[in-house]
């Protein structure tokens, strides 16, 4: 059998590049379903539907403003300036500078699917409480404007990388803490959701400190047990759904892998497979230093905001959101990082997760899954700790002028979260003053599955007569969770939400708790 020719050679070498980005771009894409399975479980299950449906329509969103002009303005703009403008709709072009065997097509699917990501940070740190519509307005204009302009001043040859030689390998500033400023642009004018730190009287109460047994000695016993349940799974904040949650966890960590690794773009060429196989490595040891530190030292630091405590629950949340923290911090320098080195990185940036978590606590900012926490805080030091770490010019390899180096990649970080958070600031505000941003009260205390998606649902009047279903209904909503019980919310005040019924079946009682206006 003959030896390849040259020409059929380098043809191999580009299928095989296509092929590791296209597919690489791929399970990029499908960090989609691990975000909404992280959402879901870790927000209130009345609200858990909505979170699949926000993200599809992101995704849709995202589609065609990079098609249309968002690609062009990050990638188009082959002389290293401010901004692109060339390759509009995806043309088939070959991509100066980004390997040789890259075309337009390929690289297209592999950043699209990167910046649907940098939209799922941002409505996760608002969950619960913004509409759809403001969602998608946010949406629309961050993936058509702010984030092509900071991918042009960077991945695409901009002014921060050819002239300041700022460096993100996978984008722990790009990418991630653009997604997390702009959320925390959203926190601060959107505020916590309802009773998140006590401003309005629960929904639902439970006075009593949870039983140490779970022994069930009576039908009393099940039923207020059952009470519980409603409370933990409807109205509690915090994780909900374990199984979501640990699932979604261990699938973004799976699709990190190949979100690192595929940063190389490229297989051929030393270079290129090492940084992939170095960044396929420290995904896994950067998540391991800082999963390790969460879990450690959180349950500790941030216990006076667990109570009652529920342990495992919690650390459920705490340790997935500080294994992907590291993965986030390690991003920066991965590609040159030995696997110790990113060890280190990930427990530093673990230790800032749990301080940015008792921070937001004590300064009572709700951020749903802890986004910011873990995107933006982990990011930041990743990209600062790149400084430190990197193998060529790094302040801990020898470097005498490592100072300006961390100079320059914390001019670089400045200048994506100011952009990030300013634009979004506006954004949000503008949409408060329009009275499109925030849900009613009615759909943020009922919750959105029942009020829009209404699965499963009746709304009844408390005499049980059925009404029409959806959002003009104004007498109740019933639950039908139990074989023998229902949960009845009376909507019927100025406030729409005055009363909680729970109609139990025979041989249980019948309670009902007031809630002051």
């Amino acid at each position: 059998m003959s030896s390849p020719t040259a020409a059929e050679f380098e043809e191999l070498k580009e299928g095989l590049n296509k092929a590791w980005i296209i597919i690489c771009g791929g399970i990029i894409f499908s960090m989609q379903a691990g975000f909404a399975l992280l959402e879901a479980g870790g927000i209130r299950k009345k609200n858990s539907h909505v979170v699949w449906h926000k993200l599809i329509i992101n995704s849709l969103i995202t589609a065609f403003t990079w098609w249309l002009c968002g690609y062009a303005i990050a990638f188009g703009d082959p002389h290293g300036e401010f901004v692109g403008g060339e390759r509009f709709f995806a043309g088939n072009k070959w991509l100066e500078g980004h390997g040789e065997f890259v075309t337009q097509y390929g690289h297209w699917m592999f950043q699209v699917s990167i910046c649907s990501v940098v939209v799922a940070i941002t409505g996760g740190s608002l969950s619960e409480r913004m509409t759809l519509k403001a969602t998608a307005i946010h949406t629309f204009i961050m993936t058509i404007f702010i984030y092509p302009f900071i991918i042009s001043w960077t991945w695409g040859g901009g002014w921060l990388a050819k002239n300041f030689y700022y460096r993100d390998f996978t984008g722990s500033g790009m990418v991630h803490c653009t997604g997390a400023y702009a959320g925390l642009a959203g926190l601060l004018i959107i505020g916590p959701r309802y009773n998140r730190f006590g401003n309005k009287p629960r929904v639902l109460r439970d006075p009593e400190a949870r039983p140490a047994a779970t022994v069930i000695s009576s039908a009393d016993e099940l039923t207020n047990w059952r009470k519980r349940i409603i409370q933990d799974e409807y109205e509690e904040f915090g994780l909900t759904n374990v199984t979501y949650t640990l699932f979604g966890g261990l699938l973004l960590w799976f699709q990190f892998i190949f979100f690192n690794a595929g940063s190389s773009l490229v297989m051929h060429g030393a270079n290129f497979w090492l940084s992939a196989e170095k960044g396929a490595v420290n995904t896994f040891m950067g998540g391991l230093g800082a999963g390790a530190v969460a879990l450690a030292i959180k349950p500790y630091i941030c216990q006076h905001t667990l109570k009652p405590v529920r342990k495992f629950r919690d650390d459920a949340a705490t340790l997935c959101n500080g294994l992907l923290g590291g993965m986030v911090a390690n991003g920066a320098g991965m590609d040159t990082y030995e696997p110790w080195e990113s060890m280190v990185v990930g427990m530093i940036a673990g230790l800032f997760y749990c301080l940015a978590c008792l921070l937001f606590e004590k300064l009572h900012l709700d951020d749903a899954l802890e986004a910011w926490q873990l995107h933006g805080v982990c990011g930041t030091i990743g990209v600062f700790l790149e400084a430190f770490f990197n193998h060529g010019d790094g302040i801990f390899h020898g470097n005498p002028t490592g100072g300006k180096v961390l100079g320059r990649q914390m001019l670089g970080w400045l200048c994506i979260s100011v952009w990030s958070f300013g634009w979004s600031f506006l954004v949000f505000y503008a949409l408060k003053v329009l009275k499109i941003l925030r849900v009613d009260l009615k759909t943020e205390v009922i919750g959105y599955d029942f009020m829009d998606y209404a699965e499963n649902v009746r709304l009844v009047d408390l005499s049980g007569q059925i009404k029409e279903s959806g959002n003009n209904a104004s007498s109740a909503i019933e639950l039908n969770k139990f074989g023998d019980k229902s949960s009845v919310i009376d909507l019927n005040s100025k406030h729409n939400v005055s009363a909680i019924a729970f109609t139990e079946g025979p041989g249980h009682n019948t309670g009902r708790e007031k809630i002051p206006e």
